[in-house]
């Protein structure tokens, strides 16, 4: 998936007009290159996959969605949406950005189509997040606590939010911690690995 990923980001790089082709060559190095993305595609976690069918999905979106968009590509869209909500629960985002953007543009025939494929992939989101969560057998006691987190992280994120956030202390607390990362994100990304975020003179940096 990581280099489907390189490519996809290219492809979208090189619809950027405004950027040349050592532009588009430069910025695909570097994320390919970035200790992130090579972590996440060392871990078997869900971060690559999901960027990947989420921005292949985005892509078939910007230039389908349309009232002259193919309905063949569109149900792909639709599909590749759909499946970004089976890795991360962060995948509807996706598909209400590109539900909006068909709205936007009038393409009312190609969003309808697009809604009846992506729409069957919230049954098994529902069934996850609002259904009683059903203790798993543990195979060893060792495990603990953190042998539940970990399973319930994995099948219901509502359930793990709670876990996390226990009161309305912790709850504000959450919420400051996620401010200060979100003013600190986008230059640690780009500054990382020269630059570690950890101390108070380097978050002042970045």
């Amino acid at each position: 998936c990581s280099s489907d990923l390189i490519v996809l980001i290219f492809l979208f790089l090189s619809d950027l007009t405004d950027l040349s082709a050592v532009s588009v060559a430069v910025l695909t190095a570097f994320c390919a290159l970035h200790p992130l993305p090579i972590f996440y595609s060392a871990s078997l976690l869900t971060e690559i996959p999901f960027c990947a069918v989420a921005l292949a999905a985005l892509l078939i979106a910007d230039k389908n969605l349309r009232p002259e968009g193919s309905a063949l590509l569109v149900i792909a869209c639709g599909l590749l949406a759909g499946s970004s909500i089976l890795l991360r629960v962060f995948g509807v985002t996706i598909v209400a950005g590109i539900f909006f953007s068909g709205l936007l543009r009038r393409a009312w025939r190609q969003t309808l189509i697009f809604s009846a494929a992506a729409i069957p992939f919230f049954i098994p989101l529902a069934l996850q997040q609002f259904a009683p969560h059903v203790q798993k057998p543990i195979p060893f006691t060792s495990a603990g606590p953190g042998w539940d987190q970990t399973y319930i992280y994995f099948t219901n994120y509502l359930a793990f939010w709670k876990i996390c956030v226990p009161n309305s202390h912790i709850f504000w607390i959450m919420v400051k911690n996620n401010f200060i990362t979100l003013l600190q994100t986008p230059a640690d990304l780009l500054l990382y690995p020269l630059l570690s975020s950890e101390g108070i003179v380097a978050i002042a940096v970045v």
